[in-house]
């Protein structure tokens, strides 16, 4: 899963597979700690980033990055946003307003499919 929030301006990933073996490391980030959501274990990290890309939070050059990537892979299963909203929340990462939520395949190395026939998503206000 894969999104943005503004104010703060964070672009914020949910990583349950990769080519590379998992847990992946995203790179230059600071780990927050690990956590239990949808029957596996998460690695918080954060990180500061520069670039075009917080064009998305109104042509800010400078944002936070958070990820919470799964230590052992999987290619099926239920995705909780809000528990993964919770759990950067009490590791002092707060997030913003939600601007974006959705399925991203990265492709970076190897070669596979992805089969997504059902994708539920649930709101609560």
């Amino acid at each position: 899963m894969y999104g943005w929030t503004t104010n703060p301006c964070i672009e914020w990933y949910i990583v349950d597979d990769s080519y590379n073996n998992m847990p992946v490391n995203p790179g230059n980030t600071q780990n927050k700690g690990t956590v239990e959501i949808d029957g596996g274990s998460y690695i918080m990290h954060t990180r500061q980033t520069t670039g075009t890309g917080g064009s998305r939070c109104s042509g800010v050059s400078s944002w936070t990055q958070y990820y919470s990537v799964r230590t052992t892979a999987r290619d099926c299963g239920v995705i909780s946003l809000t528990q993964h909203f919770d759990a950067w929340a009490g590791l002092g990462m707060p997030l913003g307003n939600l601007l974006e939520a959705k399925i991203l395949v990265e492709t970076g190395g190897g070669s596979g499919s992805v089969n997504c026939p059902v994708a539920n998503v649930m709101t609560t206000q």
